[in-house]
């Protein structure tokens, strides 16, 4: 099943009245089951259940579907009512997901990010590139966008789709000089390598960096020397507690997540960051996000 998008406006308030309510101790989650597939492939089963609704993800994650011209992510979310069990609505998994993680990144942002207005460098021209291009544009105002990826074509093409929404968009290719004036950095790939290894002449001090792709122990986007360098002079925020187990980026710097607040913590105002320092925002994914976009779909309009 397919459905049209959902406002950002409308997914990142629902994100946070989800986090109010998983502080509360209204939500219930248990840990979400990964069963591995062939081929570096997992699927994903992640249940939730909130005071008027609950639902199960049911997707499949394979990157080297990527490389065969199909989808990484394909699945669906059954969605019911928490009250009577009754079957409300089957959604679209591979849309929630990708526009729910891209507005936890802009909820990051929101919160932490020096200028998350200014410009904006995506890695990675899938889905989840598109979706962050879009959210950062609708949310923040972004009006300069530069796409990296080792897709040529695909980087092309996300840069067209950015200029169709007025936005001042160029291609970047791999292991090219990035340009001063970037203050934020989306890695948006399938983590099988480091993409963001160094900041060569970036304004460090006025940097937020949301790292999206990698959500197992052994797989990083971001360079241990970076993470680190965050870990020292700015913040670190992680999306949830799982980072601690999930979050290969922090995890191969020998950085322990635990050490650094999560966005629930801030949302909350249980844990306070500096906001003016750079932020490095480490995201793995959760069914809260799942639970926040799904209401925000079925209550649209």
């Amino acid at each position: 099943m397919t459905q049209a998008s959902t406002p950002w406006h409308q997914l990142l308030t629902e994100i946070q009245l989800v986090l109010i309510e998983d502080s509360q101790g209204l939500i219930r989650k248990p840990p979400r089951h990964a069963l591995p597939l062939q081929d570096d492939g997992v699927l994903l089963v992640m249940p939730i259940a909130g005071p008027d609704i609950a639902a199960v993800k049911s997707i499949s994650v394979c990157p080297l579907n990527l490389t065969k011209g199909q989808p990484a992510i394909q699945g669906e979310i059954l969605v019911f009512d928490a009250v009577s069990g009754a079957v409300l609505a089957t959604l679209d998994g591979a849309l929630i997901t990708a526009q729910r993680t891209a507005a936890v990144s802009a909820l990051a942002a929101q919160l932490a990010a020096p200028n998350p207005a200014g410009d904006l460098l995506i890695i990675g021209a899938g889905v989840q590139g598109k979706n962050h291009l879009e959210a950062f544009h609708m949310l923040f105002g972004t009006q300069r966008v530069w796409v990296q990826s080792k897709s040529m074509a695909s980087a092309v093409a996300l840069v067209a789709q950015a200029k169709k929404l007025g936005i001042d968009a160029h291609y970047l290719p791999p292991n090219s000089h990035y340009p001063a004036s970037i203050q934020n950095i989306a890695t948006c790939t399938p983590a099988h390598e480091v993409v963001l290894a160094h900041l060569q002449k970036l304004d460090f001090d006025n940097l937020f960096i949301t790292a999206i792709g990698s959500f197992k122990a052994h797989l990083a986007e971001i360079s241990a020397d970076i993470c680190q360098r965050f870990a020292i002079y700015g913040n670190i925020i992680c999306d949830t507690p799982e980072v601690s187990h999930e979050g290969g980026d922090l995890l191969l710097a020998k950085l322990d997540p635990t050490d650094y607040p999560t966005l629930g913590e801030l949302v909350s105002k249980k844990k306070s960051i500096d906001p003016q320092k750079p932020t490095l925002f480490k995201s793995c994914g959760s069914a809260l996000w799942d639970l926040a976009a799904v209401r925000a779909t079925i209550n649209k309009g």
